[in-house]
């Protein structure tokens, strides 16, 4: 489901990156099969969220693409704009997994010397 939205979200920017003024009616989103998209208000919605498309100012049923969504269109599209993200969250999670593991890593000594000296705190602090 979510590799279905991800194509009709690369199709229809692509669709605004190559419209004369940036911009699409609900009835210019396009499907798979390049028809027009049943669930277009919706998809829509999605876009927007993902801060790609903005409503028209000047026409309603109207969405214009924004810097964001034309950035990724000059940089290769939605799908690559996913594969770089993709690629970046395995960069940070290949760097901070050995870190993680490190602080895992107590001396079992320094634990008992900790209580020891909570409980010499906790009975000075009781006399």
């Amino acid at each position: 489901m979510i590799e279905q939205i991800n194509r009709l979200i690369a199709i229809n920017l692509q669709l605004f990156c190559i419209s004369d003024n940036g911009q699409l009616s609900l009835k210019d989103f396009k499907n798979n099969e390049g028809k027009e998209l049943s669930g277009a208000r919706m998809l829509a919605e999605i876009m927007q969220q993902k801060e790609l498309i903005k409503h028209s100012a000047t026409a309603s049923f109207t969405y214009s693409i924004t810097e964001f969504g034309r950035s990724i269109c000059l940089h290769g599209g939605w799908e690559k704009h996913l594969e770089k993200l993709n690629k970046l969250n395995s960069a940070i999670e290949e760097q901070t997994t050995p870190m993680l593991n490190q602080q895992q890593k107590v001396n079992p000594m320094t634990i008992v010397a900790l209580v020891i000296a909570i409980l010499i705190t906790i009975l000075l602090c009781g006399l």
